[in-house]
């Protein structure tokens, strides 16, 4: 191949280099690490107040929750810390992708096997698995994380394909209008879809509901054509009414009705949400509470460890409504600086991925900071009374230790993949740190 063909030709984008134009290796976004930490420690002070009633009645020890999500927030910062430090390609791996993914999708069918020993029912959803040397934990949690890292990781693979595609045959790749939308949309869509109606039938109607939002903002972040946008909705649409059928016609009429009456909580709480005054004061007592707690505060609230609601007034008062806890004691002051806190985290992560270099960053730190904001805006909604009551937690906020070991993993995988920057070298040229 002459120079003339070498000019005309890219094959593949620059080589991901280890250091910046100064000769420094590119450091991790410092405002996003800050970010986070001001949330762990801001999360610990309010869960102390929220559930240190509860503690003192249930194990006679005030700090008894709070002691036990410090540990395992400390474990999460510790991974955090190690992930946020490796080089992110080092997980860009094919066979890694596909061992998570199988991996995952093991934990949530183990969820629908009569296996009382492993799995936890509450309220009639079976959405905890009690492994063996290992906290109790939500898969529907570890889904989160990992559909960000698997969906980047097909991604990037794809991308790559293309350009060893490109280079043997000495002209840019190009895929056909239908193949472009099943190999990068369909297949992953496909992929996703059967996590979403697995956690569907937990039944877990708000982690569905956060795992799909989530895989459309990764789907944005991969920065897809409109052909393949186009292409790749037709035949999930299609998909999707094909096996609407199928269940329709074949597995509807084979499920007893035990079964189908688990679901019927979801239109009971819709019912409650939007014909208030046909709901009874049981109905209504969960949202009331908390919105009496949030009126409570007032400008500068109560007081740290003064609020009223959490004696056995409100319920899940440092889980689903520790936001609640938090407009009391703090008021308005104290939610506005949260709410401010995860515009900031937004907005910081949105700018780090618009920077970085490849999909595979991109999607990364797009994708963990979308999980971190979007579910903290939909508790935040939920206390508020804006949205209906749905068993969304508070990222870093509410109880539950290995949730917050996930959000960590997210995080430390977020602040590697912000060390992945474009850059520019000594030539001018763009160089990927």
């Amino acid at each position: 191949m002459n120079g003339n063909n070498r000019s005309q030709v890219r094959t593949a984008p620059p080589p991901m280099d280890t250091r910046t134009h100064t000769g420094r290796r590119p450091r991790m976004n410092i405002g996003i690490l800050m970010l986070i930490v001001i949330l762990i420690c801001y999360g610990l002070l309010i869960l102390f107040s929220a559930s240190m009633t509860e503690g003192y009645v249930s194990e006679q020890n005030s700090t008894y929750y709070v002691a036990k999500q410090a540990v395992i927030t400390m474990a999460g910062v510790v991974v955090m810390v190690v992930l946020s430090m490796l080089p992110v390609r080092l997980f860009d791996r094919p066979w890694l992708v596909v061992g998570v993914y199988l991996f995952i999708t093991m934990l949530l069918a183990l969820l629908h096997l009569p296996l009382p020993a492993i799995t936890q029912t509450i309220n009639g959803a079976t959405r905890w698995l009690k492994l063996p040397g290992i906290p109790a934990f939500q898969p529907s949690e570890l889904a989160k994380i990992g559909m960000v890292f698997c969906f980047a990781g097909y991604t990037s693979w794809m991308r790559r394909a293309e350009e060893q595609s490109a280079a043997a045959r000495k002209r840019p790749h190009r895929n056909g209008f239908w193949r472009a939308g099943l190999v990068k949309f369909c297949i992953p869509a496909c992929a996703i879809l059967l996590w979403i109606l697995l956690i569907l039938t937990q039944p877990h109607l708000s982690g569905a509901i956060i795992l799909a939002c989530l895989a459309g903002c990764c789907f944005l972040a991969a920065g897809f054509s409109p052909r393949v946008w186009a292409a790749g909705l037709i035949i999930i649409v299609m998909v999707l009414v094909v096996i609407s059928l199928l269940v329709a016609v074949f597995v509807l009429p084979l499920l007893p009705d035990s079964y189908m009456d688990q679901f019927s909580y979801w239109s009971r709480r819709i019912d409650i949400f939007t014909d208030s005054e046909g709901a009874t004061d049981d109905d209504r007592h969960q949202s009331d509470q908390a919105r009496i707690a949030i009126g409570s505060g007032g400008l500068t609230g109560v007081g740290l460890g003064q609020g009223r609601q959490k004696y056995n007034y409100l319920p899940e008062e440092f889980n689903d409504y520790v936001f609640a806890i938090l407009a009391e004691e703090l008021g308005w002051v104290g939610s506005i600086s949260v709410i401010l806190l995860f515009l900031m985290l937004m907005v910081a992560g949105t700018a780090t991925a618009m920077r970085t270099a490849g999909p595979y960053a991109t999607i990364l730190v797009f994708g963990y900071t979308s999980l971190l904001c979007l579910q903290a805006f939909l508790n935040i909604g939920v206390a508020t009374g804006v949205l209906p009551p749905t068993g969304i937690s508070l990222p870093l906020f509410s109880y539950g230790g290995t949730s917050n070991l996930f959000f960590l993993i997210g995080a430390g995988l977020l602040l590697g993949a912000s060390r992945n920057q474009r850059t520019r070298n000594r030539e001018g040229r763009a160089a990927y740190a």
